[in-house]
């Protein structure tokens, strides 16, 4: 998806090169337009491949992205450098221009109806988490802070099934992502609204600039990105946030700036300073993370070999480097699970539910409840679990054991009902077994009756 989307962002830009530079390079061939030959070149080149490549990404937003971004440039450069041209087939052809019109209109509509059906589950699903994220706007107008998006999209999750309001299929596609898979809902819940509307502002302010002064190459790459941020995640990445920057700098920008500040000695030593000083102080600060990383991935090797003590001794001296990765945190509070250490896995497990909405999270706080006889406690983790996923039957397995544990018969058969006959999102071996040891409690209650 990433991939596909930077691949949009590229194809507008090197579209208005092969089409600006054209006119150059159709005259007779001049050593003082090398640079128009080589740029004409590789855009050339650059926009082949990405035709050829975009289709196997199965990435809608990015062809999406990049139809509009495309049609701008081509209207734009038609508008510009072939407005007599376009007059003349318009007088010639007035009468036929309507039914090519609707023709267009219909194979449009077709196309976006096509790429729904191509993945519909995956339509459904971004339908709910954006109607999910504006919920959870309306609760948090103000923010909730950078990185906790996912904590608060889940309590909206959560309340929306309890609400009793929502379809099987939505129960059936939700999920507990860690975007919004749309980057302006995000920044709405994590920032808040007003930071979202001068963010709209800046980026509205930058098309009326760019236009005015004629950038369309940036501007291309700019709507490119827009929208395939509508549907994605790409403010999310690091190569994202720099080529927007870069982007919008290039819209704002004067040519004959551009041009001056390339000639200005005092103005390159200064950039190069900076940029020096930057990826040190950036080097010197990362690095221990880096080594963090590194000691992750070869301490996440041990999982299966059952050296848990010397693992959680690791993962509490990483913690301070990756308290923010939901990954780290669950292993280490599964390790502290198997250590039997079930408070303080707990304590790990709240600290990740503020950055993440994944049941697991609850399922195993459950299972420390119930190991510790906390009962009540397991219940309510387990609860939480299922109403975050629906479609999951793992939540309504671990109530059914833990009802049986207690002995609560009316309860037991209640929610092995549901692990028996709920139709599930993806069936495994795994779930086969959970029913069958289901089965197992149900007719020991039987047998007893």
């Amino acid at each position: 998806g990433p991939y596909a989307g930077y691949l949009s962002v590229i194809l507008p830009v090197s579209l208005y090169y092969m089409l600006f530079d054209y006119r150059i390079v159709k005259i007779k061939f001049n050593l003082k337009n090398i640079f128009v030959y080589i740029r004409w070149t590789g855009s050339l080149l650059a926009f082949i491949l990405i035709i050829l490549v975009l289709p196997a990404t199965m990435s809608r937003a990015s062809w999406l992205a990049a139809f509009l971004a495309c049609l701008f440039v081509l209207s734009t450069y038609c508008y510009n450098h072939k407005k007599r041209e376009i007059d003349s087939l318009y007088k010639q052809h007035k009468k036929s221009l309507l039914p090519v019109i609707i023709g267009i209109l219909f194979l449009l509509l077709l196309s976006i109806g096509g790429m729904y059906y191509l993945k519909k589950d995956s339509a459904d699903g971004r339908s709910l988490m954006w109607k999910t994220s504006i919920a959870a706007i309306k609760n948090n107008p103000t923010g909730v802070g950078i990185g906790c998006f996912s904590k608060y999209y889940g309590e909206a999750q959560a309340n929306y099934f309890q609400s009793g309001n929502a379809s099987e299929q939505e129960e059936l596609v939700a999920g507990s992502p860690e975007y919004a898979f749309n980057e302006y809902l995000q920044i709405g819940l994590e920032l808040g609204v007003n930071p979202l509307l001068i963010f709209i502002s800046l980026i509205v302010y930058t098309f009326y600039i760019g236009y005015k002064r004629g950038n369309y190459a940036p501007m291309g790459g700019l709507i490119a990105l827009l929208v395939f941020a509508f549907m994605s995640y790409p403010f999310n990445l690091l190569s994202f946030l720099i080529i927007l920057v870069f982007l919008l700098v290039l819209t704002n920008n004067k040519q004959e700036e551009v041009k001056a500040n390339f000639k200005s000695i005092t103005l390159n030593i200064s950039f190069i300073l900076c940029t020096l000083a930057i990826v040190g102080l950036s080097v010197y600060k990362r690095y221990p993370m880096h080594e963090a990383y590194q000691e992750w991935t070869k301490v996440k090797m041990l999982n299966n070999v059952g050296i848990d003590e010397k693992q959680a001794i690791t993962y509490e001296r990483l913690s301070p480097w990756l308290h923010q990765e939901s990954k780290f945190l669950f292993e280490y509070a599964q390790c502290l699970n198997r250590l039997e250490r079930y408070e303080e896995s707990n304590s790990i497990l709240e600290k990740m539910a503020n950055i993440s909405c994944d049941p697991m999270i609850y399922n195993v706080m459950g299972r420390n409840y119930q190991a510790m006889k906390e009962y009540r406690e397991a219940e309510k983790a387990f609860k939480r679990a299922s109403l975050l996923i629906p479609s999951r039957l793992y939540p309504y397995y671990l109530l059914t054991k833990l009802y049986d544990e207690i002995g609560d018969k009316q309860r037991v058969l209640s929610t092995a009902r549901i692990v028996l006959t709920k139709e599930a999102k993806v069936h495994t071996e795994a779930i086969n077994e959970m029913r069958e040891e289901v089965n197992k409690i149900c007719d020991k209650y039987k047998s007893e009756q």
